[in-house]
């Protein structure tokens, strides 16, 4: 079965940047927050333009590219 890498490198993106935000950035505020939307709507925007995001993979390996993102996002200090 394949699937598209749309949605496992969004759902990526969102987990990258979202630990990226609580380390350097986060504190609260509203520009900081307004910064994180940009900055994953930035990224989301390069993989769409590039095409990446059209590429066909196996469905094990999207699914692995969400769970990579997760971890990243709940299991990293």
């Amino acid at each position: 079965m394949r699937w598209k890498l749309r949605i496992p490198l969004i759902l990526l993106t969102m987990g990258l940047t979202s630990k990226l935000y609580q380390l350097f950035i986060g504190n609260g505020s509203f520009f900081n927050s307004l910064l994180y939307i940009f900055l994953t709507g930035g990224v989301i925007f390069i993989l769409e333009r590039t095409g990446i995001n059209n590429q066909k993979v196996h469905f094990s390996f999207g699914v692995l590219i969400i769970f990579v993102g997760i971890m990243v996002d709940y299991f990293s200090q």
